[in-house]
């Protein structure tokens, strides 16, 4: 049986612009565009490791207010279970290591990874995710 990671995908947005990175030469998919995110640790929540993971990744703290549709996908690579968090920048800052706000309209001209296409349509189409609670 396969085993499927679980994963955090922090979906912030700030003024209309989503925060993306690009995928580093070691990562699998290297040159990719991402949104923040990793694995969810035992005993976290999704929200809690998406906060986490836009911490470690882009400096920026954040605060979830939503959850989009969670999509399971299978990479040649891995098999993983996509947990989408909308979050919001709770202190403007610029971002570090690589991330960088991309308007809405730009986002479907960058290559994400296949498992990203269903958060990609929900963002093009103005799609709100579930409330927290």
């Amino acid at each position: 049986m396969v085993q499927i990671k679980q994963i955090a995908i922090a979906v912030i947005e700030n003024n209309d612009r989503f925060l993306v990175g690009t995928r580093r030469p070691t990562d699998s998919l290297p040159g990719y565009r991402e949104f923040p995110g990793g694995k969810i640790e035992p005993g976290e929540s999704a929200p809690a490791a998406a906060i986490r993971e836009s911490k470690e990744e882009s400096g920026l703290s954040v605060r979830a207010i939503g959850l989009y549709d969670v999509v399971t996908h299978h990479y040649d690579h891995a098999s993983v279970e996509l947990h989408f968090v909308a979050c919001e920048v709770l202190e403007p800052a610029a971002p570090g290591n690589g991330f960088e706000w991309i308007a809405r309209n730009q986002l479907a001209k960058l290559q994400f990874p296949a498992g990203n296409a269903q958060i990609l349509n929900a963002i093009a189409n103005s799609i709100a995710p579930r409330p927290l609670n």
